[in-house]
């Protein structure tokens, strides 16, 4: 946490800062301006898991969740774990899981 001081003649306001960086808020930002990239973040924190798959739960059409992925592996938030084209099963990053959890923490 960052702390910052105003003195105002005897009174003194003390604000605390998140520690919550301005990179992860442009992550943040990014995340939740999609519904398909939060679904799908959100699905891949609980379980690595297919695009099929994915597209089930969601209930959205399986490009549209290929293009996700595609965004959200390009930007670090997942990780293909399998090198074949059918069958490629996605995990979310270290980086994916701590927005996740700034996103929840802050209900965003």
């Amino acid at each position: 946490m960052v702390s910052m001081w105003y003195v105002y003649g005897n009174n003194v306001d003390i604000i605390i800062l998140s520690s919550t960086s301005r990179m992860d808020w442009e992550d943040i930002s990014f995340i939740i301006r999609s519904r398909y990239r939060k679904n799908v973040l959100f699905l891949l924190y609980s379980e690595p898991s297919t695009p099929t798959k994915l597209s089930k739960q969601t209930s959205l059409v399986l490009s549209h969740v290929s293009r996700t992925l595609k965004q959200l592996e390009d930007n670090g938030f997942v990780e293909c774990l399998s090198s074949s084209t059918k069958g490629k099963i996605y995990n979310i990053t270290s980086k994916g899981r701590s927005i996740v959890e700034i996103i929840k923490e802050k209900n965003l």
